[in-house]
Formats: C-alpha cells, structure tokens, sequence
C-alpha cells in the first residue's frame, strides 16, 4: 500500500497538537488504508485532497507507523 512520510511538524499546528512527529509514517485515513498509488508524489495528493475535503475543526483519525507499530491518532483540521 502506499505511505507519505511527514517530513516537518510546524510548532501550533493541529499535527503537532495531535502528537504527530517527523519521520512518522501515513498509511490509514479514517480507517481505510491508503490505496496503492504510483509514484509517491500521487499518494501525497491523495492525502492533501481527502484532507482538504474536511471542514476546520473536524477530527480525522491518521493511521501512522511509528518505532514498528500503526497507531491511531486523532488530529483536528485546522
């Protein structure tokens, strides 16, 4: 499946607020993993325009792979 590495976390973002960090690894929106994509550029605009489709202050749960596990984490939209 395809994956999105956070490469930066702005201080006061909402991702930071969630507890999102470098290097963490996207793989689930909602619950639902993140369909294969090819190239890797197209699985970070699947995630940019599924983001997008929320309105500020929603909450949406990201899978993310972290020191060998998925975890779940809530963050809301800024």
């Amino acid at each position: 499946r395809s994956a999105v590495v956070i490469s930066e976390v702005l201080e006061g973002s909402p991702a930071e607020a969630a507890g999102l960090k470098p290097r963490d690894i996207l793989v689930e929106l909602d619950g639902v993993p993140a369909p294969r994509l090819k190239p890797d550029r197209v699985a970070t605009a699947y995630f940019e325009r599924e983001l997008a489709k929320r309105r500020p202050g929603e909450k949406v749960r990201l899978g993310v792979f972290r020191e060998g596990e998925v975890r779940a984490v809530e963050v809301q939209v800024g």
